[in-house]
């Protein structure tokens, strides 16, 4: 019986460690994408929101975000996302001003950070509204590593209105200045209604 046993496992063994390898191989085709806005539609999950770069997606035929993408809003760009969504991270460009709406029920997860980039020379506002939830795995931070000039005072702002926002690490303000006396950015948090819940620093 034991040796029965044995064979069996032996034989379907193989068949098993192929099947293993056949689906590693298939899985290895698709891995993480990146998501960078279009401003042709607003819906989050409408393919044409997005344009993709980078390696395969896996959500074909959908061709939107989830949980292994990054996502880039670009200069002018408002996002809705009506249905509960996800992304790896979520970065807001420091080209020009964007809005992102999250309603209810829908949750939006970003499984790692999101991030406000400052720009060089201009004053930049984000705003994150609507009645739903956006979860943060890590972090959450205004203004970037673009060194300021062509203006004093530059402000990176996030404006948030949205009913509840999660951040599980750390709210990060970053403000920089290029030499002493010269110009400066500036972070911003505007917290005009809603819950920011902020579980590190």
């Amino acid at each position: 019986m034991r040796t029965v046993f044995k064979s069996v496992c032996n034989r379907h063994g193989v068949a098993l460690l192929a099947l293993v390898l056949l689906i590693f191989i298939s899985q290895t085709g698709f891995s993480q994408a990146t998501f960078t806005s279009t401003g042709v539609t607003t819906d989050w999950n409408t393919a044409t929101t997005w344009s993709i770069g980078g390696t395969a997606d896996d959500d074909a035929p959908t061709n939107i975000p989830d949980a292994d993408d990054i996502v880039n809003i670009q200069s002018g760009h408002t996002i809705t996302v009506s249905a509960s969504s996800a992304a790896l991270s979520i970065t807001f460009t420091n080209a020009g001003n964007t809005t992102l709406t999250v309603t209810s029920p829908a949750v939006l997860t970003v499984t790692t950070f999101i991030t406000l980039n400052n720009s060089p020379n201009t004053a930049r506002t984000t705003t994150i509204s609507g009645t739903g939830r956006i979860d943060v795995g890590t972090t959450l931070t205004i203004g970037g590593s673009t060194a300021p000039t062509g203006g004093n005072f530059i402000l990176r702002t996030l404006i948030s209105t949205i009913s509840d926002l999660n951040i599980s690490g750390n709210l990060i303000l970053t403000a920089l200045r290029d030499g002493p006396g010269s110009d400066e950015s500036n972070p911003v948090l505007q917290l005009q209604s809603g819950t920011i819940t902020v579980l590190g620093t």
